[in-house]
């Protein structure tokens, strides 16, 4: 009920607010059409499809599909979710061209394994390429560039070793660049160069203050953004200027938020609007599981905040409706923004 473009989300109207029955132990949502595609912990269900045409009143399609293992980062591209599983191939993809058709016998389209034992953990798509990110291995990359374009299959188009093998906690494509989030001490945000495809490397990387893990990135404009695990006054917000995928080394050119208190604001999910004017953020801090902050140059300043009843989980803005649809441990939430735009 808007047209496309970025309202004023200073001011935050629910839109739906759901509690799934049991304890669900949701992860990620994306949307795609007229629906949510939310991954849990084995505790649930593991998927959960959810049919928004109607903002109001979403309604869950397909009850009895449950794949039952836990899952994460659900993707879907041409009538096809991809997801990561918790058990075996960890890379699997189901048919939802017609979602409501789903049921306790739908099995999998196809699988990819990442080698090692269930090391994958953070999947981002662009157009036909998954990149997914993996656990820090010795032996193993963390990085792989897999090919969806054929529905009945998955391949491999390359994978990057990066330098001291950290973990990958989140990917974000934009460009010709990866922006992944990490665990490693002084490169919590590492770029890779992905515009070949079938030879991707390291580019550039940003190490922020102190050595609170990097768990969500983004990158708009000219701004990179980082989300961290919780940390004594630190800021687990931090937008950081650049440009040619390279985030600036200058102190001067970073700017960062606390977003929680008393060993809460760790970022567990994170969006920003392709402007550049809005961070929608889940935490875990009790009193703001929602946070809206200014993705804007110099300024990070709070715009809104939600409390909500669970842990903040993970967050899906899309600009095609201005609608951010969240996840907390177990609710599924929408929301809309007030008149006008403080988009400038």
């Amino acid at each position: 009920d808007r047209s496309a473009g970025v309202g004023n989300w200073s001011i935050v109207n629910t839109k739906a607010d759901l509690e799934i029955p049991g304890n669900p132990s949701l992860n990620d949502v994306t949307v795609d059409g007229s629906y949510a595609y939310i991954t849990s912990s084995s505790a649930g269900d593991g998927i959960y499809i959810y049919d928004v045409t109607d903002q109001n009143t979403p309604f869950r399609v397909s009850t009895t599909f449950a794949p039952g293992y836990s899952a994460l980062s659900p993707q879907v591209y041409k009538g096809m979710l991809y997801v990561i599983a918790g058990t075996g191939d960890e890379i699997r993809a189901y048919d939802v061209s017609m979602p409501t058709g789903l049921s306790a016998g739908s099995g999998t389209t196809t699988t990819y394994n990442i080698p090692g034992a269930t090391r994958a953990n953070s999947m981002a798509r662009k157009g036909s390429t998954l990149f997914v990110g993996a656990d820090g291995s010795g032996s193993d990359d963390e990085l792989y560039v897999l090919d969806i374009s054929n529905p009945a299959s998955i391949t491999l188009l390359d994978s990057l070793s990066l330098t001291d093998n950290p973990t990958v906690n989140d990917v974000f494509v934009s460009g010709n660049y990866a922006y992944l989030a990490t665990d490693k001490d002084t490169q919590e945000m590492i770029v890779v160069d992905v515009s070949n495809l079938s030879s991707i490397s390291e580019h550039a990387s940003y190490n922020a203050t102190d050595v609170h893990d990097g768990t969500a990135a983004r990158a708009a404009g000219t701004g990179f953004y980082l989300g961290r695990s919780q940390g004594s006054a630190i800021d687990e917000y931090v937008l950081v200027t650049g440009s040619g995928g390279v985030p600036s080394s200058n102190p001067a050119n970073t700017f960062g938020a606390d977003l929680g208190t008393g060993g809460q604001g760790t970022v567990s999910g994170m969006d920003v609007d392709s402007l550049g004017c809005y961070a929608f953020i889940a935490t875990d801090f009790s009193n703001k599981e929602l946070q809206i902050r200014s993705a804007r140059y110099k300024t990070v300043a709070e715009e809104a905040f939600v409390n909500l009843s669970t842990e903040g989980r993970d967050v899906h803005y899309n600009v095609f409706n201005d609608r951010l649809y969240m996840t907390t441990s177990t609710g599924f939430h929408i929301f809309g923004p007030g008149s006008g735009s403080t988009c400038l």
